[in-house]
């Protein structure tokens, strides 16, 4: 279970009206925090909170509220740790015009390739290839796109991948004596349930069933608490199958953008680990279970002062003290103001009306876009930014395979 630093009393919340194009995220109620975001993600709505004196408390989460970071603060309500002011620009700054560029996500997936190809050769010189399943159920048209992207780029690794076509089965007892008998067969190192199949609340479920041995795409409750609170290692930490054993399994997509963000400079490489993004700003539009949440994590655990935005509020995510996780407030900032500080905005929102406006975002900002099928950037955002990426695809698919080698290794070294 995670632990996440929360003060004594808790401070009412004025509501604020938070837009970004208008139509997606109407006035907030008084700024609450979602049960999703301190679950322990096995589907309980309380956590372990630790006051500000110290003391840790169970806390039911219906109704709690966050307090409210004001921009001027010099310490944290949370922990008592002096803070800096949040860095809004001021009103008068120029507005550059930049010629940006594509961000090189086949380049960057070209770069692991390179570093898993000897990872991969002794994993099969011990007997056999690592071998991921896809279970392609749902009606999706991109999931059938992802699992032949999947497919290709497995192949590029010599990575054994067999989908199963289960598209004209509905039977969820059928489904989960084939997730079962998977589950128990040691030579499968990864399995794919490709979602959306039956709505949320299903697949989720369907999700449980995947036994952690071989849950590559990083979603099981006992990988929840390593992934939220160590920041993911460089590649050039992961040189062999042991360091990839004890290395903590991540939601593929998040990882992704992390791996991107680290092989193309964004990270301070030469840092030691948890201050990698210091001085950094960053923000997170979406706090999904599976992206959003973990991604804002990520971040935060890197020493960025992270901007977490959904449709029920927008909170400052800070890391005073690692050991007990980042300290998470509510902002009344509107979300162009936030866009127009950050280094690096990262967009889950699965609309596509949703559009974060050009104008607002900070010149040379890194704009990185992970919405399935659609693009949260408008088409002249490279007039601001300095890279953009309209999705992550094939790099998404190495994290696949990089979970699927670390849960192996796992396997090898127990």
């Amino acid at each position: 279970m995670s632990t996440f630093y929360y003060p004594s009393s808790t401070l009412d919340v004025p509501s604020s009206k938070s837009s970004a194009s208008g139509e997606f995220f109407p006035e907030s109620r008084r700024g609450s925090c979602t049960d999703s975001l301190f679950s322990d993600r096995s589907g309980s709505s309380s956590i372990t909170l630790v006051s500000s004196t110290g003391q840790p408390r169970k806390h039911s989460l219906s109704g709690l509220e966050l307090p409210l970071r004001q921009s001027h603060d010099t310490s944290c309500h949370l922990c008592g740790y002096p803070v800096q002011p949040i860095p809004i620009p001021a009103a008068s700054a120029p507005d550059l015009a930049i010629e940006g560029r594509p961000f090189p996500i086949n380049a960057t997936r070209d770069l692991v390739i390179d570093h898993l190809k000897p990872l991969l050769a002794s994993v099969a010189s011990r007997g056999r290839n690592l071998r991921i399943v896809g279970l392609l159920m749902s009606e999706d048209e991109g999931c059938a796109m992802y699992s032949k992207m999947t497919g290709v780029n497995c192949g590029k690794l010599q990575v054994d991948y067999e989908v199963r076509d289960m598209r004209s089965q509905r039977d969820m007892a059928v489904l989960q004596a084939e997730i079962k008998r998977l589950n128990e067969d040691m030579e499968v190192d990864g399995l794919i349930f490709y979602t959306p199949c039956f709505g949320v609340e299903q697949d989720k479920e369907i999700r449980s069933w995947i036994s952690p041995r071989i849950d590559v795409e990083g979603f099981h409750p006992s990988y929840w608490s390593e992934a939220t609170r160590i920041a993911p290692p460089l590649l050039t930490e992961n040189t062999n199958s042991a360091s990839l054993a004890d290395a903590p399994i991540y939601p593929c997509t998040p990882l992704a953008v992390v791996r991107a963000l680290q092989l193309q400079g964004l990270y301070n490489v030469s840092a030691p680990a948890g201050s990698r993004l210091a001085g950094k700003v960053v923000t997170v539009v979406n706090r999904s279970d599976t992206v959003g949440l973990p991604l804002a994590s990520m971040f935060v655990n890197e020493g960025a002062l992270v901007f977490s935005i959904d449709i029920t509020s927008t909170q400052v995510w800070e890391s005073h003290n690692p050991s007990l996780g980042p300290c998470i407030s509510n902002t009344i900032l509107d979300t162009n103001t936030i866009y127009s500080m950050s280094d690096v905005v990262v967009s889950a929102v699965p609309s596509r009306a949703f559009k974060i406006p050009t104008s607002a975002l900070k010149p040379g900002v890194v704009a990185i876009n992970v919405a399935s099928g659609m693009n949260n950037f408008e088409a002249d955002v490279k007039t601001k930014a300095s890279r953009a990426a309209e999705r992550m695809g094939s790099l998404t698919v190495m994290m696949l395979v990089m979970n699927a080698l670390a849960l192996r290794a796992r396997s090898v070294f127990e």
